[in-house]
């Protein structure tokens, strides 16, 4: 709220888009034995332990409630913990892989946001706050100024007696109501959230460009032209603030059917269906009507756009107003691109060389034409105003050939590619209870395993254990294994985790030692 605050002074309209959490991700954690010891009330922190983690004050309250255990998660940077640590309360876990967080989130009978208030933190809106409530839990947090609109959700500390006191409410809250509030609140203020409020406002800062588009049918002959078309729009127009009227006229084949299904997965395609046959004139004047942008692009389904194509058309008119209207380049020689690939690169290089260059001739073939509301609204049509070529503005329009063979090699762009995580085998894949394998030189056992598509953020999963795992290769990742987890003879599934999914399972086998 200070920095939004502080933004009024320069700009009449900031946005203020606060801080979130991925509610899914921690909100529904597996049962998990990562923490054991339940005789005490579990009091716990996760995030960074810095200069604005206030480590004095987080040392008494340990110290004046030895009736509740801590347990702190997060890497310590230059911080002497010696004193908090030499506590019999304390528990520092040391940095934690993210996707165990929830696992310990789930333990925590109360959670802590112990900022210094300091300049820094006055303009601090805790990640940790919507991290802790996506699963309910009280939170007792200093008196910082981004928490005062949620004193009815969270303990805010005065100071250190208060702060103690605070907990104490905290750990005998029994208040079903509350934790839904915190649930709920967290649920609401996700990053998805945040992103629709960013990206209204980018829109809202673009002038509204409506894509006039007439259709009839298209499908003939069993070419799939609106397939190409609509993936190249939606790929490549980065212009934020964009609309798609279609308007079809009175088509009879498959048209109609694909429009539809367009339209149902695209928010911003909107179709105007005509059951009678209507003039080409009549339509765009039908899809003008419909429009509600400051720019009207009337472009031809039988084309394919390439990035950058949009933005340039707007540049000229913004920088000659007197430009009626602006029509990008369809025509080139035989030989100067064979696929939609090389016609992207091709684009590109025009748009290089001939940079805001335009001319006084019309383009032969208005396939991709864009007008400025005012203009259109003066005239209704073409007829009267000037028109100029975009020469540095091209588009692929088809003439001959099928579709499907110009865009097979494109058909991953744009796309994000499959990496499927695929476990092969395990290094060892055994080992006796009790005993130690592959030991390193910190003492503890190792893992390698031979795998295919890993990332650098790839984990080993042994059982419900995130282990600390070491990319090496896309196929190689290895881990050290705790002691505790092949104490016992039994077998356990071994997989592989990252943002792209998990692998299949291997087993691990824990024997019981021979007898001597």
């Amino acid at each position: 709220q200070e920095l939004y605050e502080r933004q009024q002074a320069f700009r009449p309209d900031p946005v203020l888009a606060r801080n979130a959490a991925d509610f899914d991700f921690l909100s529904a954690p597996q049962p998990n034995n990562l923490i054991t010891d339940k005789s005490k009330p579990v009091i716990g922190y996760f995030g960074a332990i810095a200069d604005w983690f206030d480590l004095d004050l987080m040392t008494r309250i340990a110290e004046l409630r030895p009736q509740y255990n801590f347990f702190f998660i997060g890497h310590v940077y230059a911080l002497d913990t010696a004193r908090i640590q030499s506590l019999p309360n304390v528990t520092f876990l040391g940095e934690k892989n993210y996707r165990e967080i929830p696992l310990f989130l789930l333990h925590f009978d109360v959670c802590l946001i112990p900022f210094v208030l300091n300049d820094l933190i006055k303009g601090v809106d805790p990640v940790k706050m919507y991290e802790y409530f996506s699963q309910g839990k009280p939170v007792v947090a200093t008196d910082m100024p981004e928490l005062a609109s949620l004193n009815d959700l969270v303990y805010i500390g005065k100071d250190v007696e208060d702060f103690a006191a605070k907990l104490d409410d905290a750990v005998r809250e029994d208040d079903p109501d509350l934790r839904r509030r915190r649930i709920e609140y967290a649920k609401a203020n996700t990053w998805a959230a945040r992103v629709d409020v960013i990206d209204a406002a980018v829109r809202k800062s673009f002038p509204k460009v409506s894509i006039l588009v007439v259709t009839e049918n298209v499908t003939e002959n069993g070419e799939e032209f609106l397939g190409p078309f609509f993936d190249s729009v939606q790929r490549n127009t980065a212009w934020p603030n964009y609309e798609i009227i279609v308007v079809d006229n009175n088509s009879n084949d498959a048209t109609r059917a694909t429009l539809l299904q367009r339209a149902a997965g695209d928010d911003r395609i909107h179709l105007e269906l005509i059951n009678r046959n209507t003039s080409t004139a009549g339509c765009r004047n039908v899809a003008a009507r419909k429009a509600t942008g400051e720019y009207l692009v009337f472009l031809n389904p039988r084309t394919i756009v390439p990035p950058g194509w949009l933005e340039r058309l707007v540049r000229h008119c913004r920088r000659d107003p007197s430009i009626g209207a602006v029509a990008a380049v369809t025509r080139f020689s035989e030989g100067d691109y064979e696929n939609v690939l090389e016609m992207q690169a091709f684009a590109l290089d025009i748009a290089k060389d001939k940079f805001e260059q335009a001319s006084n001739e019309p383009a032969a073939a208005l396939d991709c034409v864009l007008v400025p509301r005012a203009a259109w609204d003066k005239v209704a049509g073409f007829e009267g105003i000037r028109i100029v070529t975009a020469e540095d503005t091209f588009i692929h329009r088809f003439e001959n050939g099928s579709p499907a063979e110009f865009i097979r090699v494109g058909s991953i762009i744009g796309r994000r590619p499959e990496f499927k995580l695929k476990l092969s085998k395990l290094h060892p894949s055994t080992c006796y209870a009790r005993e130690g394998f592959q030991i390193q030189p910190t003492g503890q056992s190792a893992m390698g395993v031979e795998c295919e598509n890993a990332t650098p953020g790839t984990a080993i999963v042994w059982g419900s254990t995130i282990l600390a795992s070491w990319y090496q290769t896309p196929s190689v990742i290895s881990a050290l294994i705790p002691p505790e987890l092949y104490e016992s003879p039994g077998v356990v599934d071994i997989y592989l985790m990252n943002d792209f999914g998990e692998s299949g399972r291997l087993q691990f086998t824990v024997d019981t030692p021979p007898q001597p």
